[in-house]
């Protein structure tokens, strides 16, 4: 006996050597494959847009000092996470505790970026950048395990 099973949409159905058909876990959000897949699609993402705007902080920090870079890359981050912040539903139910590690983490992460846009002003990118990715992820695994957060095998690895 044959079977389709169709959930949320057009099914896309395969055969599994099972003699059925199932649908492609691809098309049923919330399935392991899907998520897998979609977390690729979202880092590959964040790391490109990362990447952009660290070659354009550098290019603009070669032509402009890097105080005047900082300032206005900060605003324009802050517009855009208040516009965020204006359309999320769940934007009044953030905690001042977290208010606050976020303050502190915003301070930490234009230190960060000013240390960064100095040495690329200077032309050190093949010593910058590769030490700002290397920090970028080891700082938050070193405060990870100072706070008592148990490392998986996986968050080792990763």
């Amino acid at each position: 006996m044959l079977t389709r099973y169709r959930i949320g949409g057009p099914c896309r159905c395969v055969n599994r050597g099972t003699g059925g058909f199932l649908p492609d876990p691809l098309v049923i959000p919330g399935s392991i494959r899907y998520l897998r897949r979609m977390s690729v699609l979202l880092a590959s993402i964040a790391a490109l847009l990362f990447g952009t705007a660290d070659f354009a902080g550098g290019a603009a920090s070669r032509r402009d000092s890097v105080s005047a870079v900082l300032i206005w890359s900060q605003l324009a981050g802050l517009v855009l996470v208040l516009g965020f912040a204006a359309i999320d539903p769940q934007a009044n139910f953030v905690a001042g505790a977290d208010l606050l590690w976020g303050a502190v983490a915003g301070i930490g992460g234009m230190g960060g970026l000013a240390f960064l846009y100095r040495g690329l002003s200077r032309g050190y990118v093949s010593i910058v950048s590769p030490l700002a990715a290397l920090l970028g992820a080891a700082v938050p695994v070193v405060f990870g395990l100072a706070f008592g957060v148990a490392l998986g095998l996986s968050l080792g690895f990763g």
